[in-house]
C-alpha cells in the first residue's frame, strides 16, 4: 500500500445509508481525526418510509438531500458528494460510468480503506448490491500501490436482531429482509 494513502472514503446508495448502515464506523474515525468521505449515489427521492407528514412527494428529494448534510454535520465528514442517480434505478444505469466515477474519486482521495455495499446488499436491495459491484470494480482496476483496502458493510447475526427489535418498538410497519452473514471478518464495537 501506498504510504500516500489516507483516510476513509464511504460509498453508498441512499441518504440514511452513511447513518444505518455506517454512522458508528464513520463516527469512529472522524472522531480520531481520519478524514472520512461519503459518495452518496442517489437524492433517496422514493424515501424508505415514504414522505413526511405534510412533505409534497417532489419535494422529497430535497429533504432527503437536508437530511443528508444534517447527518454529514453529525458525523463530522469531511467531504460528501451527493451523485443524481434514480432512487431504486441504480442497476438500470451505466454500471462502467458509475464505476469509473467511484475510481476517479478514489485515485484522487487516496483513501488507505473503502467501505461499500457488499453483494448481498444487507438485505437485497438492488441500490445497494449495484453500488457494491461498482465499489468492488473501480477498486479491482487501481494499480497494487494504490489500491487501498476493501471492506464491505455486512449484518450478523445479533445485528439483525437487534434492528428486529428496533423496528418493533419504533413501531415499524415493515420488517427489513436483513441477510445475517456467517462470518463477519471485521467487527466494529
Amino acid at each position: 500500500m501506498d504510504e500516500n494513502q489516507h483516510g476513509l472514503l464511504v460509498v453508498m446508495a441512499h441518504p440514511d445509508d452513511e447513518s444505518m448502515g455506517s454512522g458508528g464506523l464513520i463516527l469512529r474515525h472522524t472522531r480520531a481525526g481520519i478524514a472520512t468521505h461519503l459518495i452518496c449515489a442517489t437524492y433517496g427521492e422514493a424515501g424508505w418510509s415514504g414522505k413526511p407528514p405534510g412533505a409534497k412527494q417532489e419535494d422529497l428529494a430535497e429533504i432527503r438531500a437536508a437530511e443528508l448534510q444534517e447527518a454529514a454535520d453529525a458525523l463530522a465528514l469531511s467531504g460528501v458528494e451527493l451523485w443524481d442517480y434514480p432512487d431504486g434505478g441504480v442497476p438500470r444505469e451505466d454500471q462502467q460510468q458509475i464505476t469509473q466515477r467511484i475510481w476517479e474519486r478514489i485515485s484522487k482521495l487516496r483513501p488507505r480503506v473503502v467501505v461499500g455495499w457488499g453483494p448481498d446488499g444487507a438485505y437485497g436491495h438492488p441500490d445497494h448490491i449495484a453500488m457494491g459491484a461498482c465499489t468492488d470494480a473501480a477498486v479491482s482496476a487501481m494499480t497494487e500501490t494504490e489500491r487501498p483496502a476493501l471492506y464491505h458493510l455486512a449484518v450478523d447475526q445479533p445485528l439483525a436482531e437487534f434492528y428486529r427489535e428496533a423496528m418493533r418498538l419504533a413501531g415499524g410497519d415493515h420488517a427489513l429482509p436483513l441477510q445475517p452473514q456467517d462470518t463477519v471478518d471485521v467487527v466494529i464495537a
